[in-house]
């Protein structure tokens, strides 16, 4: 075989943002925010771009069919035309994207005329989804398999995987990753990940024959390729504010010789007409509900930081004024694009929290409370990879927690008040929260207060004017 050059292309984890949007930058001495970064149309002009300059195959890491208030309120359904018509080629499915059903997903996933993969989601009657695929992509034989997130029914609501099951099964991956390289006899084998950073890079150490690894999940901004052994591995942020453009020569069966990779920020590119007009054209319905006013802002919001965030403080404090519990929790999301100060929308409103869930009060123990803490730490530190559950750690306000990640399973908490005061074991605590991700795990009698989220905190931008989050940090790592 002959040197042959193709350009793998990545978006991951974009979450319903198909439109610019403020983004997030680390910069010295501190973060900067730019409002306009990202959207389909910017990146449909890089990918056209390269694909006039040769052979390229764009890859969606998952958790696109959910998100933002157009998204949520469509349930998904003006998405797949706008996939279809930027020409992705293939996908693996993210946690978020069962929000509407298995079965709506293989609606999503045919209406966008794109091939989805995942090797470990399984009905009772076989796979979801196919495992593997091959393609050719500029006269390489590229071999690709899926793998989907496989805590969904441990940390997902019930609903979304209803008459699914999720593995991870090491075995199985290398025989379906044997059988490309062996049986297919492809030239570069792929594997679309939706599983986060950390596992798959056990998982290049425990599957031989990976060449590539296009990771997802864990919102990373690799800025350069990682390597484990002979495996290449990029991850490309997410909102659908960057790109992962990786681009490989294969001067053999199976024989990947040179790489060249770029984190590409979207954000100085031209728009593609075509594009923008179907974006446009998607979201106008939701316009006059989404630009809403709420209340005003009066400092950033974002959701960057593993042990809390100003957007996620905003919720918990809601929850506390409205009930006046003790303390709030809420889910360690990553998703959500930055919002910066002044005027603050309803659409601010589903982009912070778009599942807009139901609030409810619970008694806890303090043992209980410590309990839960510390395995929400394990799910987020856990030594093992293969033990991590995603997400950051979970959301509060009116605690203080002082731990160290490198403790063992728990024993990380070394400090833990409520209100100022050291939690006591047999103390009991009133708390509130939102949602069947909240308090997950915990035998908790909860009594529904019949108001939702979005109304509490709009209840606290009323009263509050500006909202502005209060400095200082309440989860500390020592």
């Amino acid at each position: 075989m002959a040197e042959r050059r193709l350009t793998l292309v990545q978006q991951n984890d974009t979450h319903g943002y198909l439109w610019p949007h403020p983004e997030l930058f680390w910069t010295v001495p501190r973060p900067t925010f730019r409002r306009h970064v990202g959207g389909l149309a910017r990146a449909v002009t890089v990918v056209r771009r390269l694909r006039q300059a040769g052979p390229v195959l764009w890859v969606d890491g998952g958790d696109t069919f959910h998100g933002t208030g157009p998204v949520v309120l469509s349930r998904g359904q003006i998405v797949p035309p706008l996939l279809k018509a930027a020409g992705i080629d293939v996908m693996v499915p993210g946690n978020w994207v069962f929000a509407y059903g298995p079965d709506a997903l293989k609606d999503f996933i045919r209406q966008s005329g794109v091939s989805a993969l995942a090797a470990n989601a399984e009905t009772s009657d076989g796979s979801f989804l196919p495992a593997v695929t091959v393609k050719e992509v500029g006269g390489v034989r590229v071999g690709l398999m899926g793998l989907t997130y496989p805590a969904e029914t441990q940390t997902m609501p019930e609903s979304f995987s209803r008459g699914l099951t999720f593995t991870l099964d090491v075995p199985e991956i290398q025989a379906s990753m044997d059988r490309l390289r062996h049986t297919e006899r492809v030239d570069l084998t792929v594997l679309l990940s939706h599983i986060g950073l950390p596992l798959d890079l056990r998982l290049a150490e425990e599957v031989h024959g990976i060449d590539v690894i296009l990771s997802a999940h864990s919102h990373d901004r690799l800025h350069q390729v990682m390597t484990v052994g002979n495996t290449v591995v990029i991850q490309a942020g997410a909102h659908g504010s960057f790109l992962g453009v990786l681009s490989l020569t294969v001067d053999g069966p199976q024989k990947l010789s040179d790489w060249d990779y770029r984190l590409m920020t979207l954000i100085d590119e031209e728009e593609d007409p075509a594009i923008a007009a179907r974006v446009s054209e998607a979201l106008a319905p939701y316009q006059e509900q989404m630009n809403e006013p709420v209340g005003q802002l009066g400092s950033p919001l974002h959701r960057m930081t593993v042990l809390e965030t100003p957007m996620d403080r905003v919720i918990t404090d809601a929850y506390v004024a409205y009930t006046g519990a003790d303390m709030a929790f809420s889910h360690g999301w990553r998703y959500g694009a930055p919002m910066l100060p002044g005027v603050f929308t309803r659409g601010d409103l589903y982009n912070m929290i778009p599942t807009n869930p139901d609030l409810f009060e619970a008694e806890l123990d303090g043992h209980t409370l410590r309990d839960f803490l510390e395995k929400n730490l394990e799910s987020v530190f856990a030594a093992n990879p293969f033990h991590q559950k995603g997400g950051y750690v979970v959301r509060s306000s009116g605690l203080l927690m002082a731990f160290k990640a490198y403790h063992p399973r728990g024993h990380r908490i070394e400090y833990l008040a409520v209100n100022n005061q050291e939690v006591r074991p047999h103390a009991r605590y009133r708390v509130v929260s939102a949602g069947p991700q909240a308090l997950k795990g915990i035998d908790v009698t909860r009594k529904g207060l019949s108001v939702d989220a979005h109304q509490v905190i709009s209840e606290y931008f009323r009263r509050h004017k500006p909202v502005v989050v209060p400095s200082g940090p309440h989860v500390i790592a020592l």
